[in-house]
């Protein structure tokens, strides 16, 4: 009796990391905007169904892995933004 099984591969395929960066950047164009309803004092993020969206476009993994992107991104920004003004002199 073989004892080969298939496994499927884990890794990311080139059109997925594409796709997820493609959608990574889709929050980043929505996160800042926000819609000021009359009735409510508090805004609605486009940022929120920017990730309903890249979630529902593709998957939960890929969406996952895209929004964290967005977070990492975002914070590392918010951390050493200020450092970066020394570079684009």
């Amino acid at each position: 009796m073989s004892m080969t099984t298939t496994r499927e591969s884990s890794k990311f395929s080139v059109k997925q990391l594409a796709l997820t960066g493609l959608m990574t950047a889709v929050i980043c164009v929505l996160g800042p905007w926000s819609l000021h309803i009359p009735v409510s004092p508090v805004p609605i993020s486009l940022g929120i169904l920017g990730i309903y969206f890249v979630i529902s476009v593709l998957g939960m993994k890929l969406g996952t892995v895209s929004a964290g992107a967005y977070g990492g991104i975002y914070h590392w920004l918010y951390f050493h933004g200020a450092d970066l003004r020394f570079f684009c002199r």
